[in-house]
């Protein structure tokens, strides 16, 4: 299927499936960043408020178990589509709800966005890319996600602050998923899907849950997002009430974090290069899991600052390199592979929601560290003891 992206167009196709991945981060961060905005609207508390994520995360995984199927039976391309259409509906709805449960209804279409076009865009690339520049492309994907997180949170802060937290949907989330589908629709070319008949859906579901390195690439991705997206969904809420900061200054601070994940991920294909996928995807896990554990129980402002910004980089390193090792787990099933991958980390948003949101109530700020950091081993030892790099002699 390489062949079928030729030299010339390979710049053009991997530009447009960066551009595609323009609305991933934006709907995460303007709800982290105006989680207190929107809690105070409908009469609910923070943590109440933070549950719409595990909701939109719930529907994001049961999409991405559906998804399995779908990426077998349609074009991928026009899967990508439907997603970014499916972001510019949520972008709407959210604008107008006029009460918590149709809020998170509207907010659910994003998780169903996200199983859509997050495996679309990795699985693409493995599609239309030689494999020694896949990598790199996932890297590259990744830093401008981390690029549009970083400008997010600026612009939400001034819209928001300038109209209500309404606004930021409407005007920046809806144009940004418009733009994605145009290039999308103009710049991916259509790939056929080819699968061979006895790698139906059946037997390939078979042979990956056989497949001991696959699953364990697959849980790990489970409990690494449960992790980071624990540590991330409350940090703007976590500089708010535990050090008084207001709505500009938590902005700058995720903005601060969007930086270092965004200069993470466009380091992460040489440090891939050096010193392969599964050693880096396990000292990324390591690393984050021991700064967890220092993050929420420092009492310095500019401490926990710098310990989240460290945690910000190492997890943009694993979640490179994660991918990069689950997208190779079985070339032949690579839009299954990274639709169940999808699946695991909508679980893992899900597990990291609730658990960092009942953590707080229970434990306060330092209970959230401490089951994060915990997740974070528990993937730790998946990558390091039973996941393998297919490719490993090539790095």
């Amino acid at each position: 299927m390489v062949n079928a992206a030729h030299n010339s167009n390979r710049k053009t196709t991997l530009l447009s499936l960066i551009i595609s991945a323009a609305p991933l981060e934006p709907p995460g961060t303007l709800v982290s960043l105006l989680l207190i905005e929107i809690s105070i609207t409908f009469g609910v508390s923070i943590g109440v408020a933070g549950q719409i994520q595990t909701f939109s995360a719930t529907f994001s995984t049961i999409m991405a178990l559906l998804m399995s199927v779908l990426s077998i039976k349609l074009k991928h391309k026009k899967l990508l589509q439907y997603g970014l259409l499916a972001y510019t509906t949520s972008a709407i709805l959210c604008a107008i709800a006029p009460n918590f449960l149709l809020m998170a209804i509207a907010y659910s279409f994003v998780g169903i966005a996200s199983a859509i076009v997050n495996p679309m865009i990795n699985t693409l690339i493995g599609e239309l890319l030689p494999v020694d520049e896949r990598s790199a492309a996932i890297g590259s994907v990744n830093s401008f996600r981390a690029f549009t997180y970083l400008v997010t949170a600026p612009i939400v802060g001034y819209i928001a602050k300038i109209y209500d937290w309404r606004m930021p949907f409407l005007f920046f989330l809806f144009p940004v998923s418009l733009i994605s589908l145009i290039a999308a629709t103009m710049g991916v070319p259509f790939e056929g899907n080819e699968i061979s008949e006895n790698r139906r859906f059946l037997k390939g579901f078979t042979d990956i849950i056989s497949n001991r390195s696959a699953v364990a690439c697959i849980l790990g991705s489970v409990f690494a997002q449960a992790a980071w997206f624990g540590v991330l969904a409350f940090s703007a809420s976590f500089f708010r009430q535990r050090f008084g900061v207001g709505v500009d200054q938590a902005s700058l601070y995720l903005s601060a974090i969007a930086g270092c994940f965004m200069m993470g991920s466009y380091l992460s294909g040489r440090v891939i290069y050096l010193f392969g996928r599964k050693r880096v995807t396990i000292y990324g896990v390591l690393f984050f899991s021991v700064l967890s554990m220092v993050y929420m129980f420092v009492s310095s402002m500019w401490m926990a600052l710098f310990t989240v910004l460290l945690i910000s980089l190492f997890s943009a390193l694993r979640f490179t390199s994660s991918i990069s090792l689950t997208l190779e787990q079985d070339p032949s099933l690579r839009g299954t592979l990274m639709s169940l991958n999808t699946a695991a980390l909508s679980f893992g948003r899900v597990i990291g929601a609730a658990v960092g949101g009942f953590s707080l109530v229970l434990f306060g700020w330092v209970g959230v560290g401490f089951f994060m950091s915990v997740l974070g081993f528990v993937a730790a030892c998946l990558y390091a003891f039973i996941a393998i790099d297919p490719l490993a002699n090539e790095n």
